[in-house]
């Protein structure tokens, strides 16, 4: 591992930076998998951090499956393989993965202006508009999820006319944009079914399902989107790597 310096004047959180910088070494090579990372101690020894912004990073490193922890022996570096199964993946990948054919019903796609809490969680400046898009995410032609989206339109100009009906909007992303989404954090929530949700998704109202709700960001931590994903009942889904069955 290569020393450096935090920013503490940044507006990125210490243990976002001390993560971004851990996954550069890794990813340059200077980190090798099955490398033992720093213990929460010598973080906070080294970058003169608390032992929570240690662990946070850590465990910002291990949701993202860049590190592996084994009990009793310490934290590693994983495998390249293991983190192209177990990391962030979009829904239409982790379908095919599944062996299912991905699709969408587009229910909405057009530009609006952002309230205030939306503003300040994109990070955006007052008259700056976004991508709304909202679609029936489907495996199989069977509606799995309702997906509502917000992305910064100054990110993806165009993208409000583009037909997204049986494409992936990460591989869009990165093929057309060339952002490449790469860290995720989500908020769970079990709840029921609202009648407009039931009807897209053909369920009763009042149905069980999960709500998550995220962000998305780039490797330097720039936020890409805000989602909120309704889930149908009976599916087992993997969030980083925890598998919650719904």
């Amino acid at each position: 591992m290569i020393q450096f310096q935090l920013n503490k004047a940044s507006y990125t959180p210490l243990y976002k930076q001390l993560a971004l910088e851990f996954v550069r070494q890794i990813r340059e090579g200077i980190m090798l998998p099955g490398t033992q990372m720093p213990s929460e101690r010598e973080i906070s020894d080294i970058f003169k951090v608390s032992r929570t912004t240690a662990r946070q990073a850590i465990d910002e490193l291990v949701i993202q499956s860049f590190v592996y922890r084994e009990q009793g022996k310490g934290t590693f570096v994983a495998d390249p393989g293991m983190r192209d199964l177990m990391g962030f993946t979009s829904f239409s990948g982790h379908m095919r993965t599944l062996g299912h054919v991905p699709s969408s019903k587009i229910l909405q796609k057009k530009i609006i202006k952002p309230d205030e809490k939306l503003r300040a969680i994109l990070r955006l400046e007052v008259g700056e508009n976004v991508l709304l898009l909202e679609r029936v995410r489907m495996a199989d032609d069977k509606p799995m999820a309702l997906q509502y989206s917000h992305i910064p339109e100054k990110l993806v100009p165009g993208l409000v006319d583009e037909d997204l009906t049986d494409k992936s909007l990460f591989d869009i992303l990165k093929n057309r944009y060339f952002i490449f989404p790469t860290w995720s954090e989500a908020k769970v929530e079990a709840n029921v079914l609202w009648e407009h949700d039931a009807e897209e998704l053909d369920l009763e109202v009042n149905s069980p399902c999960l709500i998550v709700r995220g962000l998305t960001y780039t490797d330097t931590f720039d936020v890409v989107e805000s989602v909120k994903t309704i889930y149908r009942g009976g599916l087992t889904l993997h969030i980083g790597r925890q598998k919650m069955l719904i």
